[in-house]
């Protein structure tokens, strides 16, 4: 580990303190593990000999990430044990303890990193120190910035836009912030009442990224080539504490190099999507770039569409990673009632491009009324989220409902019809149904004239209506409609008797009746 730093923790009594290093780039990463006692820890060949890793002996801390977010940032953990002896020599690490840190008493923290196979760098390492103090009587503020370990300076190759603020860390324990100040005229005083400004253009955490880019000054004032910028830095501990007067300020003025400072070279970001996330955060995804050059993706957001990053409110640089999570945490007006239009832009060693188009996001949960999507009040409704599997088989379901709806009434229509059908053929032909199969046939209507009890020859056809009246009694039909089978009878030719076929009024001439044939018996049969 080449980096690794030591803060005293904020707000407690001196019984923890707080510890930040770079993360490694091993492929076989297992595990770091995290030391402090109140000697030096260069050397742990011999206390990994004697105890090892064993927390009852080493007072040591495991941590099995690698890293923790994608942004690969330097990792911070709290550390309350720590291995104290009674001698200041290395030998006597082995005869340490390890005991709860207690205030006042300086450490040294060291890191080291273990592959699977066990391999650890024991010797040469880079080791940090902090002395952990009682914040509840805190009352020391760290010692003021000295002009050495200030730089200012021009930005190189720019159009004169910025300059470059770098510093030293303070060595104090309990640092807390370190607050930059920057003005177009001199001065040594910050705060209300002093001729400084009285706000910082910003805050650095105890672990910045330096050098810083100053490109606005106090007052919102753009840095300009050629306009002289004063700029001081105040160190203020976690409990508060800070030296505003009599501090050490230094100067520079920024040159134009005549090259384009708005990143216009730089490519456009693609792909720019937006969702809520849990009701309350916004996802951003986009697509990564292909050029080589890009360091850095920059997150923009603000509650108005706006066509450059100076019109909106940044939120975060991401690296080597393609999406981001806005929440309260780090965006802390957000708020899922109101729409927002977040932009991502891309950045190189030197500037970072400040025309971008932002995506607009609905409130969550609205549909596209006033407040809706402008994009999408152009293209119109989109239906594409109604074709889910449920609603699609739903709507299979109401159409297969609706067919056999349709074909019940039209089946029930058609026997309907039917039924009128055969109802007119029985009013028209005298066709009735039968009682049921096997049912005996009504018998014949008695006449007042009673025939021999014989077989009858053919009869000669009749007018229509009398044939109807006479033959319909005896018509055999089956619950079908259909003729019930009558078994074919033997023929006969009787001999004709003249004078009985004219008692009965049956004329000779099988088509017509003869006009000669008393009918008036028909009447009293009728």
């Amino acid at each position: 580990i080449s980096n690794v730093q030591a803060f005293d923790h904020p707000d407690d009594d001196g019984t923890s303190v707080d510890v930040l290093w770079s993360i490694s780039d091993a492929d076989d990463f297992s595990h770091y593990t995290v030391w402090a006692a109140d000697q030096p820890l260069t050397d742990l060949s011999a206390a990994w000999a004697a105890f090892g890793e064993n927390p009852e002996r080493c007072g040591c801390l495991k941590v099995n990430k690698q890293w923790v977010d994608e942004e690969f940032n330097p990792i911070e953990i709290t550390l309350t044990t720590a291995l104290y002896g009674s001698e200041g020599n290395m030998m006597s690490i082995t005869q340490a303890t390890p005991q709860q840190i207690q205030p006042d008493v300086e450490l040294y923290v060291v890191v080291t990193v273990h592959d699977f196979a066990g391999n650890v760098h024991l010797t040469d390492l880079t080791q940090a120190t902090v002395i952990p103090m009682n914040n509840e009587m805190d009352v020391e503020p760290p010692v003021r910035l000295e002009l050495e370990a200030l730089n200012l300076y021009d930005r190189p190759a720019d159009d004169g836009s910025a300059l470059l603020l770098d510093f030293e860390l303070s060595d104090a324990s309990d640092v807390g912030t370190y607050e930059v100040y920057a003005a177009t005229w001199s001065f040594t005083s910050v705060g209300v009442g002093t001729l400084g400004p009285s706000t910082p253009i910003v805050t650095l955490d105890r672990f910045p990224q330096l050098p810083l880019s100053i490109d606005v000054v106090a007052g919102d004032t753009p840095v300009i080539p050629g306009q002289e910028i004063w700029a001081v830095v105040v160190v203020r501990d976690t409990s508060g504490n800070a030296f505003t007067t009599d501090l050490v300020a230094v100067s520079a003025q920024s040159v134009d190099d005549g090259v384009d400072a708005k990143g216009d070279y730089l490519p456009d970001v693609n792909g720019v999507t937006l969702t809520w996330v849990d009701e309350q955060s916004i996802l951003v995804s986009w697509t990564l770039s292909d050029d080589d050059s890009i360091e850095n993706y920059v997150i923009y957001i603000a509650e108005e569409e706006y066509s450059t990053t100076l019109e909106a409110i940044w939120v975060a640089d991401v690296k080597s990673s393609n999406s981001f999570l806005i929440t309260s945490e780090n965006f802390e007006d957000l708020t899922n009632a109101t729409a927002w239009y977040v932009g991502v832009t891309s950045q190189d060693s030197l500037f970072e491009k400040q025309a971008l188009t932002p995506v607009k996001l609905a409130p969550y949960g609205a549909d596209g009324g006033d407040d809706g999507d402008l994009v999408q009040a152009d293209e119109g409704v989109d239906y594409s989220s109604l074709l889910t599997t449920p609603n699609l088989l739903a709507a299979g379901l109401f159409l297969t409902a609706i067919i056999l709806f349709v074909a019940v009434v039209r089946t029930r229509g058609t026997q309907r019809n039917r039924s009128k059908s055969w109802e007119l053929q029985e009013a028209t032909w005298g066709i009735q149904d039968d009682q049921g199969w096997g049912d005996a046939a009504a018998p014949p209507a008695a006449s007042p004239a009673a025939a021999p009890q014989q077989a009858a020859p053919a009869a000669p056809a009749q007018p229509a209506g009398q044939a109807e009246n006479l033959y319909a009694p005896q018509a055999n039909q089956d619950i079908y409609g259909r003729p019930a089978y009558q078994p074919s009878q033997p023929v006969m030719q009787p001999a004709q008797n003249n004078d009985l076929m004219s008692d009965l009024g049956i004329g000779t001439t099988p088509t017509q009746p003869s006009n000669a044939i008393d009918t008036s018996f028909l009447d009293d049969l009728l």
